[in-house]
Protein backbone atom coordinates (compact mmCIF):
# COMPACT_ATOMS: atom_id res chain seq x y z
CA UNK A 1 0.00 0.00 0.00
CA UNK A 2 2.72 1.94 0.80
CA UNK A 3 4.54 2.16 -2.86
CA UNK A 4 0.93 2.67 -3.75
CA UNK A 5 0.89 5.87 -2.44
CA UNK A 6 4.56 6.77 -3.03
CA UNK A 7 3.82 6.48 -6.68
CA UNK A 8 0.58 8.81 -6.88
CA UNK A 9 2.53 11.12 -5.02
CA UNK A 10 5.55 11.10 -7.08
CA UNK A 11 3.32 12.06 -10.10
CA UNK A 12 1.46 14.72 -8.12
CA UNK A 13 4.66 16.38 -7.96
CA UNK A 14 5.67 16.04 -12.06
CA UNK A 15 2.62 18.40 -12.59
CA UNK A 16 2.99 22.48 -11.53
CA UNK A 17 -0.44 23.26 -12.77
CA UNK A 18 -3.15 21.46 -11.17
CA UNK A 19 -7.10 21.76 -11.30
CA UNK A 20 -8.82 21.05 -8.16
CA UNK A 21 -11.91 20.24 -9.25
CA UNK A 22 -13.32 16.52 -8.82
CA UNK A 23 -12.71 14.26 -11.62
CA UNK A 24 -15.86 13.63 -12.56
CA UNK A 25 -17.57 17.34 -12.25
CA UNK A 26 -14.94 18.06 -15.68
CA UNK A 27 -16.55 15.80 -18.46
CA UNK A 28 -19.26 18.39 -19.07
CA UNK A 29 -21.10 18.40 -22.17
CA UNK A 30 -20.76 21.34 -24.78
CA UNK A 31 -23.19 23.66 -24.87
CA UNK A 32 -23.20 24.69 -28.73
CA UNK A 33 -24.80 28.45 -29.21
CA UNK A 34 -23.75 28.14 -32.88
CA UNK A 35 -26.28 26.95 -35.08
CA UNK A 36 -25.08 24.03 -37.07
CA UNK A 37 -24.08 19.89 -37.08
CA UNK A 38 -21.48 19.05 -35.03
CA UNK A 39 -19.75 15.83 -34.21
CA UNK A 40 -18.68 14.84 -30.84
CA UNK A 41 -16.50 12.42 -28.70
CA UNK A 42 -16.96 11.66 -24.92
CA UNK A 43 -14.39 9.21 -23.26
CA UNK A 44 -13.48 8.25 -20.13
CA UNK A 45 -10.62 5.86 -19.31
CA UNK A 46 -9.88 4.54 -16.18
CA UNK A 47 -8.26 2.31 -13.58
CA UNK A 48 -9.69 2.26 -10.32
CA UNK A 49 -8.60 0.05 -7.24
CA UNK A 50 -11.07 -0.43 -4.09
CA UNK A 51 -8.87 -2.44 -1.31
CA UNK A 52 -11.16 -2.72 1.22
CA UNK A 53 -11.28 -3.97 4.71
CA UNK A 54 -14.66 -3.63 5.64
CA UNK A 55 -17.61 -5.30 6.99
CA UNK A 56 -20.17 -4.21 4.52
CA UNK A 57 -18.66 -4.73 1.15
CA UNK A 58 -15.59 -6.64 -0.52
CA UNK A 59 -12.81 -5.08 -2.65
CA UNK A 60 -12.79 -5.26 -6.06
CA UNK A 61 -10.99 -3.34 -9.04
CA UNK A 62 -12.34 -1.62 -12.38
CA UNK A 63 -10.70 -1.20 -15.17
CA UNK A 64 -11.80 -0.05 -18.53
CA UNK A 65 -13.30 2.58 -20.72
CA UNK A 66 -16.65 4.36 -22.24
CA UNK A 67 -16.88 6.18 -25.15
CA UNK A 68 -19.78 7.89 -26.37
CA UNK A 69 -19.55 9.51 -29.71
CA UNK A 70 -22.77 11.58 -31.09
CA UNK A 71 -23.97 13.78 -33.22
CA UNK A 72 -25.51 16.80 -32.75
CA UNK A 73 -27.73 19.22 -34.31
CA UNK A 74 -28.37 22.72 -33.00
CA UNK A 75 -30.91 24.77 -35.31
CA UNK A 76 -30.90 27.73 -32.95
CA UNK A 77 -29.57 28.84 -29.05
CA UNK A 78 -32.08 27.23 -27.92
CA UNK A 79 -32.39 23.94 -29.10
CA UNK A 80 -29.76 20.87 -29.11
CA UNK A 81 -30.77 17.35 -30.39
CA UNK A 82 -28.63 14.43 -29.58
CA UNK A 83 -28.03 10.95 -31.68
CA UNK A 84 -25.55 8.73 -30.82
CA UNK A 85 -24.24 5.53 -28.96
CA UNK A 86 -22.84 4.79 -25.23
CA UNK A 87 -20.61 1.91 -25.01
CA UNK A 88 -18.37 1.21 -21.81
CA UNK A 89 -16.20 -2.50 -21.82
CA UNK A 90 -14.11 -3.82 -18.96
CA UNK A 91 -10.78 -4.46 -19.68
CA UNK A 92 -10.28 -8.35 -20.44
CA UNK A 93 -14.22 -8.65 -20.57
CA UNK A 94 -15.14 -10.29 -23.14
CA UNK A 95 -18.56 -8.35 -24.34
CA UNK A 96 -19.88 -4.98 -23.32
CA UNK A 97 -21.11 -4.36 -20.17
CA UNK A 98 -23.00 -1.27 -21.26
CA UNK A 99 -23.88 -0.81 -25.08
CA UNK A 100 -26.67 1.36 -25.84
CA UNK A 101 -28.60 4.52 -28.19
CA UNK A 102 -27.73 7.87 -27.10
CA UNK A 103 -30.76 10.09 -28.15
CA UNK A 104 -31.02 13.47 -26.05
CA UNK A 105 -33.40 16.52 -26.94
CA UNK A 106 -32.65 20.17 -24.90
CA UNK A 107 -34.37 23.25 -24.76
CA UNK A 108 -32.97 26.08 -23.34
CA UNK A 109 -34.91 28.49 -21.28
CA UNK A 110 -34.25 32.20 -19.96
CA UNK A 111 -31.91 33.03 -17.61
CA UNK A 112 -29.93 29.57 -17.61
CA UNK A 113 -33.02 27.23 -17.48
CA UNK A 114 -32.41 24.11 -19.66
CA UNK A 115 -35.11 20.90 -19.91
CA UNK A 116 -34.12 17.58 -21.58
CA UNK A 117 -36.06 14.64 -22.21
CA UNK A 118 -33.98 11.02 -23.25
CA UNK A 119 -30.66 10.53 -22.04
CA UNK A 120 -29.21 12.59 -19.34
CA UNK A 121 -25.48 13.58 -19.06
CA UNK A 122 -24.88 13.25 -15.09
CA UNK A 123 -21.00 14.30 -15.41
CA UNK A 124 -21.97 16.36 -11.96
CA UNK A 125 -23.31 13.55 -10.51
CA UNK A 126 -25.91 15.84 -9.34
CA UNK A 127 -23.79 17.08 -7.05
CA UNK A 128 -25.05 14.20 -4.12
CA UNK A 129 -22.72 14.02 -1.25
CA UNK A 130 -21.21 10.14 -1.05
CA UNK A 131 -23.20 8.77 1.20
CA UNK A 132 -26.20 9.17 -0.94
CA UNK A 133 -24.64 8.94 -4.20
CA UNK A 134 -21.26 6.94 -5.35
CA UNK A 135 -19.29 8.54 -7.59
CA UNK A 136 -18.09 5.33 -9.09
CA UNK A 137 -21.46 5.48 -11.00
CA UNK A 138 -19.96 7.65 -13.52
CA UNK A 139 -18.12 5.16 -14.65
CA UNK A 140 -19.89 1.67 -14.38
CA UNK A 141 -23.55 2.89 -14.93
CA UNK A 142 -25.54 2.86 -18.24
CA UNK A 143 -26.66 6.72 -19.09
CA UNK A 144 -29.71 7.85 -16.55
CA UNK A 145 -32.68 8.19 -19.10
CA UNK A 146 -35.94 10.27 -18.68
CA UNK A 147 -36.67 14.19 -17.98
CA UNK A 148 -34.34 16.99 -16.05
CA UNK A 149 -34.54 20.54 -15.27
CA UNK A 150 -30.83 22.09 -14.66
CA UNK A 151 -30.14 25.60 -13.54
CA UNK A 152 -26.45 26.42 -13.04
CA UNK A 153 -25.79 29.86 -11.82
CA UNK A 154 -23.30 31.33 -9.51
CA UNK A 155 -26.07 32.24 -7.02
CA UNK A 156 -28.20 28.89 -6.94
CA UNK A 157 -28.01 25.57 -8.54
CA UNK A 158 -30.74 23.52 -8.68
CA UNK A 159 -31.21 19.88 -10.69
CA UNK A 160 -34.31 18.15 -10.43
CA UNK A 161 -34.93 14.69 -12.90
CA UNK A 162 -36.27 11.12 -13.34
CA UNK A 163 -34.53 8.31 -13.88
CA UNK A 164 -36.91 5.34 -16.14
CA UNK A 165 -34.06 2.19 -15.08
CA UNK A 166 -36.78 -0.23 -15.84
CA UNK A 167 -39.38 0.10 -18.54
CA UNK A 168 -42.53 -2.63 -18.27
CA UNK A 169 -45.18 -3.44 -20.86
CA UNK A 170 -48.80 -5.19 -19.48
CA UNK A 171 -48.08 -8.90 -18.14
CA UNK A 172 -44.16 -8.92 -17.45
CA UNK A 173 -43.28 -10.75 -14.46
CA UNK A 174 -41.08 -8.39 -13.08
CA UNK A 175 -41.20 -4.53 -12.12
CA UNK A 176 -40.63 -1.12 -13.07
CA UNK A 177 -37.78 0.66 -11.49
CA UNK A 178 -37.13 4.49 -11.24
CA UNK A 179 -34.99 6.96 -9.13
CA UNK A 180 -35.97 10.79 -8.94
CA UNK A 181 -34.16 13.25 -7.50
CA UNK A 182 -33.87 16.92 -6.58
CA UNK A 183 -30.57 18.62 -5.78
CA UNK A 184 -30.26 22.28 -4.98
CA UNK A 185 -27.42 24.66 -3.51
CA UNK A 186 -28.54 28.15 -2.67
CA UNK A 187 -26.10 31.24 -1.88
CA UNK A 188 -27.66 33.35 0.60
CA UNK A 189 -23.71 35.07 1.27
CA UNK A 190 -21.65 35.53 -2.11
CA UNK A 191 -18.41 37.70 -2.15
CA UNK A 192 -15.42 37.80 -4.08
CA UNK A 193 -13.69 35.53 -1.79
CA UNK A 194 -16.14 34.12 0.27
CA UNK A 195 -19.14 32.45 -0.23
CA UNK A 196 -21.76 30.58 2.09
CA UNK A 197 -24.95 28.11 1.03
CA UNK A 198 -27.54 25.68 1.77
CA UNK A 199 -27.73 22.77 -0.08
CA UNK A 200 -30.45 20.48 0.05
CA UNK A 201 -30.84 17.07 -1.88
CA UNK A 202 -33.83 14.50 -1.99
CA UNK A 203 -33.37 11.04 -3.70
CA UNK A 204 -36.18 8.10 -3.60
CA UNK A 205 -36.17 4.84 -5.45
CA UNK A 206 -39.30 2.64 -6.14
CA UNK A 207 -40.05 -0.20 -7.54
CA UNK A 208 -43.89 -1.05 -8.36
CA UNK A 209 -46.15 -0.98 -11.58
CA UNK A 210 -49.75 -1.41 -12.51
CA UNK A 211 -49.59 -3.67 -15.28
CA UNK A 212 -47.10 -6.42 -14.52
CA UNK A 213 -47.64 -9.87 -12.53
CA UNK A 214 -44.44 -9.79 -10.52
CA UNK A 215 -45.20 -11.10 -7.30
CA UNK A 216 -42.52 -8.46 -5.47
CA UNK A 217 -44.46 -5.86 -2.98
CA UNK A 218 -44.04 -2.42 -3.99
CA UNK A 219 -40.60 -0.70 -1.94
CA UNK A 220 -40.42 2.97 -2.33
CA UNK A 221 -36.90 4.26 -0.80
CA UNK A 222 -36.11 7.80 0.38
CA UNK A 223 -32.99 9.94 1.28
CA UNK A 224 -33.15 13.07 2.34
CA UNK A 225 -29.34 15.93 2.99
CA UNK A 226 -29.49 18.87 4.06
CA UNK A 227 -26.75 21.17 5.40
CA UNK A 228 -24.28 24.16 5.07
CA UNK A 229 -21.26 24.68 2.72
CA UNK A 230 -18.50 27.54 2.85
CA UNK A 231 -15.97 28.60 0.61
CA UNK A 232 -12.80 31.11 1.48
CA UNK A 233 -10.98 31.88 -1.92
CA UNK A 234 -7.04 32.52 -0.97
CA UNK A 235 -4.03 34.24 -3.04
CA UNK A 236 -1.07 31.75 -1.78
CA UNK A 237 -0.30 28.08 -1.99
CA UNK A 238 -3.45 27.52 -0.60
CA UNK A 239 -6.09 28.63 -3.39
CA UNK A 240 -9.69 27.86 -1.60
CA UNK A 241 -10.76 26.22 1.38
CA UNK A 242 -14.41 24.02 1.52
CA UNK A 243 -16.57 23.60 4.49
CA UNK A 244 -19.21 21.50 4.54
CA UNK A 245 -21.45 19.53 7.18
CA UNK A 246 -24.79 17.80 6.21
CA UNK A 247 -27.38 15.81 7.86
CA UNK A 248 -28.38 13.10 6.28
CA UNK A 249 -31.29 10.80 6.65
CA UNK A 250 -32.95 7.43 5.03
CA UNK A 251 -36.55 5.62 4.97
CA UNK A 252 -38.12 2.78 4.11
CA UNK A 253 -41.78 4.17 3.29
CA UNK A 254 -44.03 1.24 1.94
CA UNK A 255 -41.61 -1.02 5.07
CA UNK A 256 -41.03 -3.87 1.83
CA UNK A 257 -37.96 -3.94 1.25
CA UNK A 258 -36.09 -6.83 3.98
CA UNK A 259 -33.78 -4.21 5.71
CA UNK A 260 -33.44 -4.78 9.17
CA UNK A 261 -34.36 -1.17 10.05
CA UNK A 262 -37.07 1.11 8.02
CA UNK A 263 -35.40 4.72 8.65
CA UNK A 264 -31.97 5.99 10.07
CA UNK A 265 -30.14 9.09 9.98
CA UNK A 266 -26.55 10.30 9.71
CA UNK A 267 -24.04 13.10 10.12
CA UNK A 268 -21.59 13.51 7.44
CA UNK A 269 -18.54 16.57 7.04
CA UNK A 270 -16.33 17.09 3.99
CA UNK A 271 -13.38 19.68 4.16
CA UNK A 272 -10.47 20.22 1.84
CA UNK A 273 -8.19 22.94 0.98
CA UNK A 274 -7.40 23.42 -2.90
CA UNK A 275 -3.45 24.23 -3.23
CA UNK A 276 -1.10 24.89 -5.96
CA UNK A 277 -0.41 20.72 -6.32
CA UNK A 278 -3.94 19.51 -5.84
CA UNK A 279 -6.80 18.51 -3.28
CA UNK A 280 -6.34 17.54 0.03
CA UNK A 281 -9.64 16.69 2.03
CA UNK A 282 -10.87 15.12 5.20
CA UNK A 283 -14.27 13.88 5.66
CA UNK A 284 -16.09 12.10 8.52
CA UNK A 285 -19.21 9.70 8.81
CA UNK A 286 -21.60 9.17 11.72
CA UNK A 287 -24.44 6.74 11.10
CA UNK A 288 -27.21 4.60 12.42
CA UNK A 289 -29.34 2.67 10.19
CA UNK A 290 -28.45 4.27 7.62
CA UNK A 291 -28.77 3.27 3.71
CA UNK A 292 -27.88 5.71 0.97
CA UNK A 293 -29.96 4.55 -2.40
CA UNK A 294 -27.27 5.01 -4.94
CA UNK A 295 -23.95 5.79 -2.09
CA UNK A 296 -20.83 4.33 -1.56
CA UNK A 297 -21.20 0.76 -0.56
CA UNK A 298 -18.28 1.37 2.26
CA UNK A 299 -20.55 3.56 4.37
CA UNK A 300 -23.44 2.01 4.36
CA UNK A 301 -25.24 -0.05 7.70
CA UNK A 302 -26.36 -3.20 5.37
CA UNK A 303 -23.97 -5.95 4.58
CA UNK A 304 -23.69 -7.96 1.67
CA UNK A 305 -21.45 -10.41 2.85
CA UNK A 306 -21.92 -10.66 6.88
CA UNK A 307 -25.02 -11.67 8.17
CA UNK A 308 -24.04 -10.40 11.59
CA UNK A 309 -24.27 -6.80 10.24
CA UNK A 310 -24.75 -4.33 11.95
CA UNK A 311 -24.83 -5.06 15.63
CA UNK A 312 -28.18 -3.96 17.67
CA UNK A 313 -27.66 -0.07 18.11
CA UNK A 314 -24.43 0.07 16.15
CA UNK A 315 -23.30 4.08 15.51
CA UNK A 316 -21.25 3.87 12.25
CA UNK A 317 -18.05 5.96 12.44
CA UNK A 318 -15.55 6.50 9.56
CA UNK A 319 -13.09 8.89 8.93
CA UNK A 320 -11.44 9.48 5.62
CA UNK A 321 -8.62 11.58 3.85
CA UNK A 322 -8.10 11.97 0.15
CA UNK A 323 -5.60 13.77 -2.23
CA UNK A 324 -6.34 14.26 -5.40
CA UNK A 325 -5.12 16.55 -8.94
CA UNK A 326 -5.72 16.94 -12.57
CA UNK A 327 -3.62 18.37 -15.46
CA UNK A 328 -5.48 19.24 -18.82
CA UNK A 329 -2.78 18.54 -21.42
CA UNK A 330 -5.39 19.82 -23.93
CA UNK A 331 -8.30 21.39 -24.16
CA UNK A 332 -10.89 18.68 -23.28
CA UNK A 333 -8.66 16.46 -22.48
CA UNK A 334 -7.49 15.62 -18.63
CA UNK A 335 -5.54 13.49 -16.89
CA UNK A 336 -6.45 12.75 -12.81
CA UNK A 337 -5.70 10.68 -10.12
CA UNK A 338 -6.92 10.03 -6.45
CA UNK A 339 -5.79 7.92 -3.39
CA UNK A 340 -8.43 7.87 -0.62
CA UNK A 341 -8.36 6.20 2.83
CA UNK A 342 -11.24 5.46 4.95
CA UNK A 343 -10.53 4.42 9.08
CA UNK A 344 -13.49 2.29 10.74
CA UNK A 345 -11.93 2.27 14.34
CA UNK A 346 -14.75 0.38 15.86
CA UNK A 347 -13.87 -2.70 13.69
CA UNK A 348 -10.03 -1.83 13.20
CA UNK A 349 -10.76 -1.78 9.47
CA UNK A 350 -9.05 0.71 7.02
CA UNK A 351 -9.57 0.45 3.16
CA UNK A 352 -7.61 2.37 0.30
CA UNK A 353 -8.99 3.65 -2.69
CA UNK A 354 -6.71 4.81 -5.94
CA UNK A 355 -7.74 5.60 -9.41
CA UNK A 356 -5.79 6.74 -12.36
CA UNK A 357 -7.97 8.87 -15.07
CA UNK A 358 -8.17 10.30 -18.74
CA UNK A 359 -10.81 12.48 -19.65
CA UNK A 360 -11.61 13.34 -23.37
CA UNK A 361 -14.21 16.05 -24.26
CA UNK A 362 -14.36 17.18 -27.78
CA UNK A 363 -16.97 18.72 -30.30
CA UNK A 364 -15.95 19.44 -33.76
CA UNK A 365 -18.08 21.43 -36.34
CA UNK A 366 -19.43 19.75 -39.77
CA UNK A 367 -21.23 22.10 -40.90
CA UNK A 368 -22.54 25.17 -40.32
CA UNK A 369 -26.04 26.45 -41.00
Amino acid sequence: MVRRWLILFFLAGIFSAVSAQDFFLTNIPVDHKRQGFYFSFENTNFFKDNEFESSVVKGYTLTGAWIRPKFVFVPSDKIQLELGWHYLRYNGAGSASVSVPWISARIYFARGWQFTLGDLNNSRNHRLITPVWEPERFLTDKPEAGFQVLHNADQLYFDAWLNWEQFIQQGDPFQEHLTAGVSLDYKFVNSEKFSLSLPVQILGHHHGGEIDSSPLRVQTLMNLAAGVKAKILLDGFVRQINLSGYYAGFKDSKGNAGLPFKKGNGFFSSNSLETKIGKFGLEYWNSKNFLGIKGMQLLQSVSGINSTYPESDYRKKMVSFFYDFQKEFYKGIIFGAKVEGWLEPEHHDFSNLYGLYIIVNQSFLIRQL
